[in-house]
């Protein structure tokens, strides 16, 4: 029997984050303030669910792990208290990752590569005029033979394709009170360039972790 995995749009408002990696001491960057220990990767502009990498053009990316010094203790995670400071000046809020994805959906680069092409119908040659065929009538292609039906995936389940602002909803950052590690991606709006950053350092309740 083939089971469907279904994406709930409801449950897409709520990140569950990335995997922690085992220490803190496996980041890039990694320091120990006070119950907590942080680590975090400068992303620039990229995300990903583990499979695939998606870029995020218009917002800087950071990923950032939380670990209380206990595993069993609480980690409560405060969006409002992460900053990103670029060349010691500069400090950006981080984004809530709703207004991301939204961003993402109208970004020019996501429209040119979901909308169909122009000049004729279906999948055919551009400048197919409507109701002809794009091949002359002794070369028009003759029926693809039967093909066997594809396996099912492993153990019957079916993988639903997720697009890249379901993949960036759900691996943000989950604020709220958390027991043991947590760990997700932290988005910063920003339009420059980053090769003009020389120094990028991540704030979080007044910690400072040098990124660049």
């Amino acid at each position: 029997m083939r089971w469907t995995v279904l994406c709930l749009s409801t449950a897409l408002a709520f990140a569950q984050g990335t995997t922690p990696k085992p220490a803190p001491t496996d980041y890039d960057v990694h320091l120990s303030d006070g119950p907590l220990d942080i680590g975090a990767e400068y992303m620039v502009h990229s995300y990903s669910n583990g499979e695939q990498m998606y870029i995020a053009e218009r917002f800087l990316v950071v990923e950032v792990a939380l670990y209380p010094l206990m595993k069993t203790d609480e980690v409560n995670v405060d969006m409002k208290k992460f900053g990103l400071r670029l060349n010691h000046k500069t400090l950006l809020q981080a984004v809530n990752p709703k207004e991301v994805a939204n961003a993402l959906r109208q970004s020019p680069w996501m429209m040119q590569r979901q909308s169909p092409i122009s000049g004729g119908v279906g999948a055919g040659p551009v400048d197919v005029p409507i109701g002809q065929s794009p091949y002359p009538p002794q070369q028009r292609r003759m029926p693809n033979p039967p093909r066997a039906p594809e396996p099912d995936a492993p153990g019957g389940i079916e993988r639903k394709q997720v697009s890249p602002e379901e993949v960036l909803l759900q691996t943000a950052l989950p604020p709220g009170p958390h027991k043991g590690p947590v760990s997700g991606f932290v988005y910063f709006y920003f339009t420059g360039k980053p090769s003009s950053l020389k120094a990028v350092e991540l704030d979080y309740d007044g910690v400072t972790l040098k990124l660049k």
